[in-house]
């Protein structure tokens, strides 16, 4: 657990909203989900990066990786739809480690919206507070170079 923990954080990076995401009237995580696959490409390339982007920096850039469209739609989740999102961390089908989210006791894929089936196997799961506190925190060190 520690270990899965551990590859979390160094996944993720800010979540400090530095501008307002775009409202898009979502009435239900579905919704935002649409969104993200409609607006937003799966580039497992941007994993060079290092980290995960900002919400802001998804939107601008246009694309990321699983942990990048879970953070987004953990941001949207919470400014259109209220509530704390958790970001949950597992494997789909046996097969590498993948983000997806979790709101109102109900796992989302974060790239579609689309209802996680039993091939979600959680690891670990994250709560939006949390996320948000710590990865702010780690990306203003990583931004100054330090350790």
């Amino acid at each position: 657990m520690k270990v899965q923990i551990a590859f979390v954080l160094v996944l993720l990076s800010a979540c400090t909203l530095e501008r307002p995401l775009p409202e898009i009237g979502a009435r239900s995580p579905r919704d935002i989900g649409d969104w993200e696959g409609n607006n937003i490409v799966d580039d497992a390339a941007v994993h060079s990066l290092g980290y995960v982007q900002t919400p802001e920096e998804t939107i601008q850039i246009g694309r990321g990786t699983c942990m990048d469209f879970a953070v987004l739609m953990m941001a949207m989740i919470h400014d259109e739809l209220g509530g704390c999102p958790e970001l949950v961390a597992g494997t789909v089908g046996g097969k590498g480690l993948h983000a997806w989210v979790r709101y109102a006791g109900i796992d989302y894929e974060s790239e579609d919206g689309c209802i996680a089936s039993a091939d979600y196997v959680e690891q670990c799961t994250l709560s939006y507070g949390w996320v948000m506190a710590e990865v702010s925190t780690l990306h203003r060190l990583d931004r100054i170079g330090a350790t």
